[in-house]
């Protein structure tokens, strides 16, 4: 069984800030009553991202929106890239 981590670190949502910043897009608040889903909008679509933890040094979010309403497993380098090219 699976145990989601309890916080996000400080370097981990830095990089993804900054990830999303470098394509245009920011990172919005937690969500309320989570502690590790962010939202980014992006032409008035609004994008989960949720922290999973990492997979060994490298941090692996889940990302759910438009055509992956499930989510997928997505690392800071290639969000950006999925919620830019996603048909809406």
């Amino acid at each position: 069984m699976s145990v989601l981590p309890s916080y996000i670190p400080n370097a981990t949502r830095e990089s993804m800030a900054a990830a999303l910043t470098a394509a245009g897009l920011q990172l919005g608040p937690v969500k309320p009553r989570t502690r590790l889903t962010h939202t980014v909008d992006h032409d008035g679509t609004e994008w989960k991202l949720t922290y999973i933890g990492p997979m060994g040094d490298t941090p692996v979010w889940c990302l759910a929106g438009p055509s992956v309403e499930h989510g997928i497993a997505v690392t800071a380098a290639e969000v950006a890239e999925h919620i830019t090219s996603a048909a809406h």
